[in-house]
């Protein structure tokens, strides 16, 4: 079927002269986007297509049209007609392909219908396909009754592509959980009781957000003073960023894309699993413009205990295998990434004006009761830092991220699979982590003249560039057969 992907400037010039016998389609499956037929479309809506073509050309593509068969079908005890589309099967055989008998027929709910979707309310059988002669039924299968030989998965290689769509499962679900307390941290003040712009509780509010550096930001960079309501504006820019489909780092986006990692390796999880991720894509039933901050911190609730659940399946329903050392690594990397840009942010420019951050950062990594149960209400940075980075025993510090992503590390480069596994940039990383775990916490949160934490942001950076270096080798090593459009 003839394909015209719009991000180049012929194909999108093509696709622009010729709408009315093309069928317009998101470019990436997790766009949610229904097939447009360009020839149906009124002079109003044929003209609001074409300015989302030419706005965002890379997210659409253009493809002839096809007239699909008609066959007859049974339903409600008569023969109907219906269009049909047949799915049939190709076998590798030597240096060509062997087409498979029969296929999967897929039918139309009504005669009207111009596309095939079972989300549509069609239907599909098996489409079968007479012999002349006897069948020969010769099958790779044991006998039935035969022994089988015990196999605990040692001996079992993971696909590149399956530990490719878990390892970014991983990042994924992390990111998002990371974004929606950070939102809903922001959106719990902005909803009660809150300081006017220029006080320090508006200070330290902006500072948070500012951890987010959200590329597609709505919030003006001129001073808030200038704004007639600078409040109403960051509770936009919030909503903005739960809500908002075409926003690449929303909180939709986000689960989007964990939930198409998953389902890109659905054979291996279990059902509970994909019961779970299966509710990131009805979290949103508010369109965008139209939620209000309730339904936005009651949605936040229901995601963050989502993504929760989907941890525990996998500490306690996923077996140890590679898959899940892989989906253990792209989980620890993605939150230490998060911790370090947190601590950088906050701490290291911490000042008096500023000070409340250090309580919602405790929120933000759940741990404002450990917090309080240690050193009461008394807010201090260095106490602050040590449970969030140093305390091994909190299971959401960095330390404890570092600790087990090595540990999957480990695994995984002992395999004989693992020859190519990156130990140079692993090292680096445990070099960087090293240092900056063994420093001196009170040391590192004296302050300068200016408020500043040289030596804490100078260790900091150093583990924070050590972070990424390390994925994008496993990318490199592991990966490399995948296109880049991954969001790192």
């Amino acid at each position: 079927m003839a394909t015209w992907w719009c991000g180049q400037a012929q194909p999108l010039r093509y696709v622009l002269d010729n709408l009315d016998f093309l069928v317009i389609k998101p470019a990436f499956s997790s766009q949610g986007m229904e097939p447009v037929f360009g020839g149906k479309l009124s002079g109003e809506e044929r003209s609001r297509l074409v300015a989302r073509l030419r706005e965002q050309p890379h997210k659409f593509a253009g493809q002839e049209r096809v007239h699909l068969s008609m066959v007859p079908v049974w339903s409600q005890n008569s023969l109907t007609p219906r269009r049909v589309v047949l799915r049939v099967f190709l076998a590798a055989s030597g240096d060509s392909w062997v087409a498979m008998p029969g296929g999967l027929a897929r039918v139309s709910p009504s005669p009207d219908t111009a596309v095939v979707s079972m989300q549509r309310g069609g239907g599909s059988k098996d489409t079968w396909v007479l012999s002349d002669g006897p069948v020969d039924l010769f099958t790779l299968q044991p006998p039935r009754g035969q022994p089988l030989e015990l196999n605990r998965g040692e001996r079992s290689d993971l696909p590149s592509r399956a530990a490719d769509h878990l390892f970014w499962l991983g990042r994924y679900a992390e990111r998002a959980e990371h974004l929606a307390r950070v939102l809903r941290c922001i959106l719990v003040r902005l909803t009660g009781e809150f300081g006017a712009s220029g006080t320090s509780e508006w200070d330290s509010l902006m500072k948070l957000y500012e951890c987010l550096a959200s590329p597609h930001s709505r919030l003006s960079e001129e001073e808030p003073e200038g704004h007639p309501d600078p409040w109403r504006d960051l509770e936009q820019e919030i909503l903005s960023l739960i809500f908002e489909e075409q926003r690449a780092d929303s909180l939709n986006a986000v689960l989007s894309r964990a939930a198409q990692a998953a389902a890109n390796v659905r054979n291996s999880l279990s059902s509970d699993t994909l019961r779970v991720v299966n509710k990131f894509s009805a979290s949103h039933n508010s369109a965008w413009g139209y939620a209000t901050t309730g339904e936005a911190l009651a949605l936040l609730n229901r995601n963050i205990g989502r993504l929760a659940a989907l941890r525990g399946i996998e500490m306690e329903n996923i077996t140890r295998g590679p898959g899940w050392h892989f989906l253990g690594v792209g989980r620890r990397i993605e939150r230490s990434i998060q911790l370090v840009r947190l601590f950088r942010a906050i701490i290291v420019p911490l000042s008096p004006r500023t000070w409340p951050t250090l309580e919602m950062l405790l929120e933000v990594a759940d741990s404002s009761m450990t917090y309080r149960s240690r050193y009461f209400t008394e807010l201090q940075a260095a106490p602050v830092l040590d449970l969030l980075m140093s305390d091994e025993a909190n299971p959401r510090s960095l330390a404890f991220q570092l600790q087990d992503l090595f540990e999957h590390c480990r695994y995984l480069s002992d395999r004989p699979s693992g020859t190519g596994w990156p130990l140079f940039k692993q090292r680096r990383l445990e070099e960087a982590a090293s240092s900056l775990l063994s420093a001196d916490v009170g040391i590192l949160c004296q302050p300068d003249a200016s408020n500043f934490r040289e030596q804490l942001d100078h260790e900091l950076a150093g583990t924070g560039a050590a972070l990424p270096a390390l994925s994008d080798a496993i990318t490199h090593v592991y990966f490399s057969h995948a296109e880049m459009e991954r969001s790192t």
